[in-house]
């Protein structure tokens, strides 16, 4: 028998088994690059959430922005005058913006002129477009803001929700909401 052949299967057993059987290490990495079935992050698609809405009757375009609870599970208004923010845990869409600002009219000024049988439009980030139809305009006091009536309907409801009465410059706030109260058309 040759003695390089001989040597070079001593040096294969003894030094290249690392190559023969892969290491611990080697196995985990190598697992780590190939995705399988149990461990693969599937991306889930995104949230389809309103986008934007219109109401020709008044001339407002606006586009939506996502609402959370503050701590004390009220709906804060959007910080920008002109922006309309939107809110829907499991019941009706909710959407709020301002009745006007320190120096001008707002977003939401001219909600007090909507009518029952009027249209609303809510276009989402599909590109689906919702049409809801105004069923009755009210003003309440704060005091007796109609929470179940606004937030526990179902979710073929829409509510715009913004200032109203006389403005209390103690207080900062005006006396009266104003809620819109409309259904999705079918």
């Amino acid at each position: 028998m040759n003695k390089a052949f001989l040597y070079g299967c001593i040096a294969l057993i003894l030094y290249g088994s690392s190559l023969l059987v892969p290491s611990t290490q080697q196995v985990a990495y190598e697992q780590a690059l190939r995705p399988s079935v149990a461990t693969a992050q599937i991306e889930a698609p995104p949230a389809v959430v309103p986008a934007s809405m219109e109401i020709t009757n008044i001339r407002l375009k606006a586009k939506l922005t996502p609402l959370t609870l503050s701590s004390d599970r009220t709906l804060p208004v959007p910080k920008d005058p002109f922006a309309v923010g939107w809110y829907n845990a499991t019941g009706p869409l909710v959407l709020v913006g301002h009745y006007d600002s320190p120096t001008d009219v707002a977003v939401f000024y001219n909600l007090k002129k909507l009518k029952s049988g009027e249209m609303v439009s809510v276009t989402s980030s599909d590109g689906a477009i919702s049409s809801y139809t105004i069923d009755k305009v009210a003003s309440y006091p704060i005091a007796k803001f109609p929470t179940q009536e606004v937030y526990n309907a179902g979710s073929d409801q829409l509510r715009l929700l913004t200032c109203a009465g006389t403005f209390n410059h103690k207080t900062n706030r005006y006396s009266h909401n104003l809620v819109v109260f409309a259904t999705r058309n079918k």
